[in-house]
């Protein structure tokens, strides 16, 4: 649990345990791809086709949120695009495509698994993380598009 930190594998272990489909997107897979900088949360975009939000709802049930909260959490979600999810000094920021501004179904065909702390972790891959901070206006987002595709350069050579 080194890597990860608890409240972050305890979250990506909930997904797991119901099947969530989603993908780890921000500065933790901007970390994970190769350019390392500081990050404040976890970053996941959640698939919000067929049963997965009720799949989302009872990995919430599973952390000790409470059903009024939770489908409140859902609710937020569906309505605003975006929940966070504070806990002691961590942030976990759930998204959907509106956010991200891409198809999540390719994104997931496209995505990285890797063993991490005994649980496997859904990272967007690299080319689809350089879309999406290319996308974006804002200076990290750029920035990091920008030198993640310098180390996709590199490392192709």
């Amino acid at each position: 649990m080194k890597e990860l930190g608890r409240l972050y594998y305890n979250v990506l272990q909930a997904l797991n345990q119901y099947n969530v489909k989603y993908l780890i997107v921000g500065g933790f897979a901007t970390n994970f791809h190769g350019v390392i900088r500081s990050t404040i949360d976890l970053d996941l975009w959640v698939d919000k086709k067929g049963n997965n939000p009720e799949k989302l709802f009872h990995a919430f049930i599973s952390m000790g949120y409470n059903q009024s909260s939770c489908k409140e959490a859902i609710t937020a979600l569906d309505k605003d695009h975006l929940i966070k999810i504070p806990l002691d000094h961590d942030l976990v920021e759930i998204m959907d495509d509106y956010i991200i501004r891409m198809d999540f179904d390719q994104a997931y065909v496209n995505r990285v698994e890797r063993n991490m702390d005994d649980i496997t972790i859904h990272v967007i891959g690299l080319n689809d993380l350089i879309a999406i901070k290319t996308k974006s206006n804002r200076y990290q987002d750029l920035d990091d598009a920008r030198k993640l595709k310098e180390y996709r350069d590199q490392e192709e050579d």
